[in-house]
């Protein structure tokens, strides 16, 4: 990476990491500096600073769990004598 990618690289991560400190939107803080919101949108994806998931993933999440059975298992039902033979 050349040197002026290098410190266009710095700049820009210095910008998102500033955006996002200020709880201000994306739009909102763009506007306020000037800057396209669509460069920004391409310069975090360059730099692989996408937000993450704001889904809660569980802290034991793909951790294997045993599931011991407590119920007995269901008998097969009698045959009925219904009928004279």
């Amino acid at each position: 990476m050349s040197r002026k990618n290098r410190e266009l690289s710095e700049q820009w991560a210095s910008r998102i990491k500033a955006q996002r400190a200020s709880g201000q939107t994306q739009k909102e803080w763009c506007k306020q500096e000037g800057l396209s919101q669509n460069t920004m949108q391409w310069w975090i994806k360059r730099l692989g600073m996408q937000a993450k998931s704001a889904k809660p993933v569980a802290k034991d999440a793909g951790v294997f769990t045993q599931v011991v059975p407590i119920a007995e298992p269901i008998s097969p039902p009698k045959e009925s004598q219904c009928g004279g033979d």
